[in-house]
């Protein structure tokens, strides 16, 4: 069963760090280090909780990030319980690196992200990762792996301009010197520009959750031309089933004499909340007799 992403529309109003998805027990004994960190300096390194690079990848990447001399927090954990983090990294790598970054098996991503010292972020563009970088305004460097992936990198760096795309090659490899490069990148001269068009992608997805956004709209629609499909579900059930729909997704409805949908927020981003519409709406056609 897939389970769609959570990301709160509080946290787009309020930053709230408590919500969150993980498939692992999250350690948080790693702020201090952030804390001691320059604003906005930090790489974070994390290919999410299913698919990761090939052992040559990681060495690749590891090599490109050691060469940046930028700190890195890098979530990062064997595939298997008989191997180590020595046997997956290039030689000599933990020991070259231990005053440049820190290694954890996993982490509380909302809150890496959310932390001030954080500057960029080195993912496999996962839809997860995609909007909580987003919505924590941190440009990212994709590297996508599978799936949906390669397309979310496409909409990331060629569209909505918020990332820098590690490519491959004719070998369908990477370079560690275009890691080098792109983590720099990130970090200093396109940082800004790119930190710059994440708030402004923010702030589109925290109007489309307002009252009169376009989230709340097109939900509205969605119920609407569920119970128009179906003759057993009449104007009654249809106005049950949205305020409860509306009142648990966007909270109380405000007036609405000028409600005008938000269509400025048109790109494939949709926002998903910690109780899911989609199951309430679920329960409610259920008890409705559908």
């Amino acid at each position: 069963m897939y389970t769609c992403p959570l990301l709160p529309s509080a946290f787009l109003e309020e930053n709230d760090t408590s919500f969150g998805s993980s498939l692992f027990y999250e350690k948080t004994d790693c702020i201090e280090w952030l804390n001691q960190q320059r604003k906005q300096s930090v790489l974070y390194i994390s290919f999410g909780s299913i698919f990761v690079p090939s052992p040559e990848e990681l060495k690749t990447i590891a090599e490109g990030v050691k060469r940046s001399q930028k700190p890195f927090l890098w979530v990062l954990r064997p595939k298997s319980a008989t191997h180590t983090l020595a046997e997956i990294l290039p030689n000599g790598f933990l020991e070259d690196t231990g005053e440049q970054g820190l290694i954890v098996p996993w982490y509380p991503q909302v809150q890496v992200l959310s932390h001030p010292a954080v500057g960029a972020f080195l993912t496999h563009c996962g839809w997860n990762s995609t909007l909580e970088s987003i919505s924590t305004g941190v440009p990212l460097i994709a590297y996508p792996i599978f799936s949906d992936q390669p397309l979310n990198a496409k909409f990331l760096c060629d569209f909505w301009n918020v990332g820098v795309l590690l490519r491959r090659d004719a070998y369908d490899t990477i370079e560690s010197s275009d890691v080098d490069l792109k983590v720099r990148n990130a970090l200093e001269d396109e940082g800004e520009i790119l930190r710059k068009r994440c708030r402004e992608l923010r702030e589109m997805a925290r109007r489309a959750v307002q009252a009169h956004g376009s989230a709340r709209f097109h939900m509205e629609e969605f119920i609407r031309s569920l119970c128009k499909s179906d003759s057993k579900c009449n104007e009654g059930m249809l106005s049950c089933i949205r305020s409860s729909m509306v009142k648990e997704a966007f909270g109380p409805q405000r007036s609405r004499k000028t409600e005008v949908p938000d269509t400025s927020w048109e790109s494939p981003i949709s926002v998903c909340f910690p109780r899911s519409p989609l199951n309430s709406l679920a329960i409610k056609l259920h008890s409705c007799g559908l």
